[in-house]
């Protein structure tokens, strides 16, 4: 038997930037149930607010075409079209497998067993297939993968191995033990059909045990989700732990926005939506979506610059990672607080020769003027979100977002979309400065560079870069 098809839940190990990302989601969740147990109205609001969105989305991954309105009409019992008939099985099989595994995670005592998987697989295939909640008796292919599964006579002893490290671990991250179970069934594929589904479904049985939400996987995350589980076949579980605690973030600042719902009905709340005006609401999204607007843009004009200079150069390249879009919410508390948990926008990774150089993280942030040479805080600014930047030389290290950025060779430091344009900021190299002269780092150096965010700023990012690689 290969030991390498079940790669050891104790070597996994975790990049970085995961690694803070997990973190992150970590103090998230602490925030989240710093109250105690939710009511059962709180709990059914959140389960009817994701669980739509999770059966449609895991059904979407394997081709099987739903949408969360036709999943919520199969689940509260309601008619559907003909057209759309031929999927309710599909839907109340996943619903009846979410119910299965939110009850075992529910029992401490029930470990992890061959038989509950194989039940967890019978009720996602429960009148879809002849052999539901039994191994393959025959050798199978996995589309569009190069990864041969194990022989079928010794799918049983892999899936008894996965049980047994399962159930030996502790003090493992619980993404690393969620996602390593994920790409663990899915590696071995011990059934001749619904494998996908059983994995996702055990993935988020792992995560509820440890006290997260259930999340599935995101349709639109498809593509990274299928290469994370590429390279997880190689050992490599980063970047499919990084998809579930970007997912894991959102559906725990949708979910807080839900208890903040319910707990906040008080005589208070009630007098304070009673004065609201919806116009200030309505100028408060416009002014979001305008920042939308221009953060995409500021990602487009990026993308595009890094994309020709890739077609150019042999050994110099910029990868970029997008992560989970910023909700209004969210947007909303980085306004008022200054900051938020999962306000990751962009990663730009550069390599060498294939090899990794350094990265720089784009994310949001509210504007600091004190880091500025502005003088006063223009109104248009006033608790503005910007796009400020972090980064890392070493693929171990942790980004410090708490920290100004110092960087002596990239000169960028925030790009700030504002209703009247796109301010960016620049701090002039240290490296610049006459020998002998040093600039304080409590003193403020960003200038404002312009009012509008063009091309030349991501041509200045690149020749920064090279700089820097000492190009």
């Amino acid at each position: 038997m290969d030991s390498q098809v079940v790669h050891p839940l104790q070597d996994v190990t975790l990049d970085g930037s995961t690694a803070s990302l997990t973190t992150e989601a970590a103090a998230e969740l602490e925030s989240f149930t710093k109250g105690g147990s939710f009511s059962k109205d709180i709990q059914d609001e959140i389960a009817r607010e994701f669980l739509p969105d999770r059966i449609a989305d895991t059904l979407n991954i394997e081709g099987i075409r739903v949408n969360s309105r036709v999943t919520k009409s199969v689940l509260e019992g309601l008619a559907v079209s003909e057209s759309d008939r031929y999927n309710e099985r599909e839907i109340l099989n996943v619903n009846a497998a979410n119910d299965l595994i939110e009850a075992a995670a529910a029992d401490s005592s029930r470990p992890l067993t061959p038989s509950l998987i194989r039940e967890v697989h019978g009720a996602v295939m429960a009148e879809l297939n002849a052999e539901v909640g039994t191994y393959r008796k025959t050798e199978v292919v996995i589309t569009g993968s190069k990864l041969v599964p194990p022989e079928a006579l010794l799918v049983s002893g892999y899936v008894q191995q996965v049980c047994d490290q399962y159930n030996e671990a502790s003090d493992i991250d619980p993404f690393v033990v969620a996602g390593w179970l994920h790409a663990s069934l899915a590696r071995i594929h011990p059934f001749t059909d619904g494998n996908g589904r059983t994995s996702r479904m055990l993935q988020d049985y792992s995560l509820i045990r440890s006290g997260y939400l259930p999340i599935g996987i995101p349709l639109s995350k498809r593509r990274e989700y299928y290469d994370a589980l590429t390279l997880s076949d190689e050992g490599d579980f980063s970047s499919l732990v990084t998809v579930m605690a970007n997912a894991e973030l959102t559906t725990l600042s949708r979910a807080s926005t839900i208890v903040q719902r319910h707990t906040h009905r008080t005589s208070r709340i009630a007098q304070l939506a009673a004065n609201s005006n919806a116009k200030t609401r309505q100028t408060e999204y416009n002014k979001f979506a305008m920042w939308q607007r221009r953060r995409d843009q500021v990602l487009k004009t990026f993308q595009d610059a890094f994309d020709e200079f890739n077609e150019k150069s042999e050994s110099v390249q910029f990868e970029t990672h997008s992560y989970n879009d910023l909700a209004f919410e969210m947007w909303q508390e980085v306004r008022n607080q200054g900051g938020a948990s999962g306000t990751w926008i962009m990663a730009v990774t550069v390599l060498q020769d294939k090899k990794f150089r350094f990265r720089v993280l784009l994310y949001a942030k509210r504007h600091i003027n004190r880091f500025t040479t502005d003088i006063g805080e223009d109104s248009v600014m006033h608790k503005a979100v910007g796009i400020f930047l972090a980064g890392i030389d070493d693929r171990a290290e942790s980004y410090k977002l708490r920290e100004k950025y110092a960087d002596p060779y990239i000169r960028l430091r925030e790009i700030l979309p504002t209703t009247e344009g796109t301010y960016v900021y620049t701090e002039e190299s240290a490296l610049d400065l006459p020998n002998g002269v040093t600039v304080h780092g409590d003193l403020p150096t960003w200038a404002r560079s312009g009012d509008r965010f063009t091309q030349d700023i991501a041509i200045d990012f690149i020749v920064d870069s090279l700089s820097k690689l000492g190009i």
